[in-house]
């Protein structure tokens, strides 16, 4: 406690160097160190490293380190969820490369590969299949570096984007979908006509263009009102 009543900290190192008959301790040596500029600066890296992971968390991303040296894999709580798994599952890259839908397993395994050899950066999207058989899209940002005792890791973040893409899956559905009967709409229509044409003129294979319509239809809406005209669309 200083004269100004803050505290200081400082590092104490002492060894006894001389004991008597009764093996007290009667002489110490010792140093003192003044360390409080550099306690102050480790306060503040772990402030911000639960301000980082409360973030994180907040927004659904887990996060991860991966030794290249050791293969040891760490990892946090929140990817554990995101992947589904209990307590007691273990986790690994090859655990990670199970869990990446079949269809993104080989990207997966590309990604890594030049992470683990050269890639400095990555920045992915894959589908995993969690532990309940949930299919979900989780991109993946990714950075090599090197740890404090010089050893190349992979550290990175994931988080869930499943609700953007289905979003946006909904979004482009409606766009080129009639609401009421589901049926592609006119947008979507001539998008199809082209390819098939662009097809036709590719593979010269021939196709036929069908079309309906519902006489009398305006009378049904008319006497019966337009909710039995949609029931019977």
């Amino acid at each position: 406690l200083e004269g100004n009543g803050l505290f200081r900290w400082f590092q104490w190192h002492a060894r006894v160097f001389r004991r008597d008959a009764n093996n007290v301790a009667t002489q110490v040596i010792g140093a003192v160190a003044d360390i409080h500029d550099r306690r102050l600066a480790e306060d503040r890296r772990l402030r911000e490293a639960g301000r980082v992971a409360l973030a994180l968390r907040a927004g659904g991303a887990g996060s991860f380190e991966l030794d290249l040296n050791s293969g040891l894999f760490d990892y946090d709580e929140t990817l554990r969820d995101l992947l589904g798994l209990g307590q007691d599952d273990g986790i690994g890259l090859d655990l990670m490369a199970a869990r990446v839908h079949p269809d993104d397993r080989l990207c997966f395994r590309d990604d890594m590969r030049q992470l683990w050899q050269q890639a400095r950066h990555l920045d992915r999207e894959w589908r995993v299949i969690d532990a309940q058989g949930t299919v979900r899209h989780l991109r993946i940002l990714a950075q090599r570096i090197h740890s404090a005792h010089g050893n190349p890791v992979v550290v990175g973040t994931l988080w869930d984007v499943t609700g953007a893409r289905e979003m946006e899956h909904e979004l482009h559905h409606q766009a080129r979908h009639d609401a009421l009967t589901g049926l592609a709409n006119r947008l979507e229509f001539e998008a199809q006509l082209a390819a098939i044409r662009e097809g036709a003129q590719r593979d010269g294979r021939q196709h036929a263009v069908g079309f309906i319509d519902l006489d009398r239809f305006k009378i049904l809406n008319d006497t019966a009102g337009h909710h039995a005209g949609d029931a019977l669309l």
